[in-house]
């Protein structure tokens, strides 16, 4: 089993590639037909190196007429985005089994399902870079067949969630626009209602492992155009971590001296100095 976390082996020297990918117009198709067809466009040009996608992120709160209006102002096609995703998860804590030797069997595998066709996707753990206003992830799509889920079964995977994503992709020459809504699956596996009240929004371009920063300059380029249709940001994910809560330090009595007992409190009379125990604070004698 290939190496998850490299797309590719070794990198192709003396190849000239650009910041980020180029993605073309594929019109008539699906979303996913038309990410997979980029992906594979975009590893022929940039040959052996690894893929990576990156993307900003937000929630549509704003009428969705008015939003798509502009949409489809700035991008050059539309695709329907319909499909059942299922996330499987490893049961297996050790590297792999004894014939995989060298490779990294990856924690989580993504299936999409669309119109009988499956959709096999790694997507690696987002990259936070602080000098980068852009959420980065490693990728690799790949298409399947049904017997792939029996494949993944004698590795050791089983079905952690699923569910159901609709709407739209909005593409342009280097750039998508996914505006998509999440619905549950049921227990007859058919479509439930919708998770979140809004839409989510994903801004995303293909890009290479050097073309980071201007991929992301040109993610929010556009994301500024959208802007207050919808405000895209990068997604910390680490943000989700809060920190325990600190509880506040209790303020020690008024009627208590900080570094005296209360029964060695200055009483009247006393010339302001604490008074023993057994001793009369008013006449200075014993009782």
């Amino acid at each position: 089993m290939q190496n998850y976390n490299k797309a590719g082996g070794g990198g192709g020297g003396g190849q000239h590639s650009l910041p980020y990918q180029t993605k073309p117009q594929v019109p008539n198709t699906s979303g996913q037909e038309a990410y997979f067809n980029t992906l594979n466009n975009t590893q022929g040009k940039a040959g052996a190196s690894n893929i990576y996608e990156c993307s900003l992120h937000g929630i549509l709160t704003t009428p969705l007429s008015t939003f798509i209006q502009r949409v489809k102002g700035m991008m050059r096609c539309e695709a329907p985005v319909n499909y059942k995703e299922m996330v499987f998860k490893t049961t297996i804590q050790s590297a792999g089994p004894s014939w995989a030797e060298g490779s990294i069997l990856p924690s989580e595998i993504h299936i999409r399902y669309e119109k009988n066709t499956v959709y096999v996707r790694y997507i690696g753990s987002p990259q936070v870079k602080e000098n980068i206003n852009a959420m980065i992830r490693n990728v690799i799509d790949i298409k399947g067949n049904q017997s792939f889920f029996t494949y993944i079964e004698n590795l050791g995977y089983v079905k952690d969630y699923e569910y159901f994503v609709e709407g739209y992709c909005y593409s342009t020459y280097n750039l998508s626009l996914y505006l998509v809504n999440h619905k549950r699956v049921l227990a007859d596996g058919t479509r439930g209602d919708a998770i979140n009240k809004h839409s989510m929004v994903e801004l995303q371009c293909l890009s290479g492992e050097e073309g980071f920063i201007a991929a992301a300059e040109h993610l929010n380029t556009y994301a500024e155009y959208l802007y207050p249709f919808v405000e895209l940001i990068k997604f910390d994910h680490r943000n989700l971590v809060t920190d325990p809560i600190v509880q506040p330090q209790q303020a020690p009595p008024p009627s208590q001296i900080p570094g005296f007992p209360a029964h060695m409190m200055t009483m009247p009379g006393s010339g302001g100095q604490p008074y023993q125990i057994g001793q009369n604070p008013y006449t200075n004698s014993n009782f």
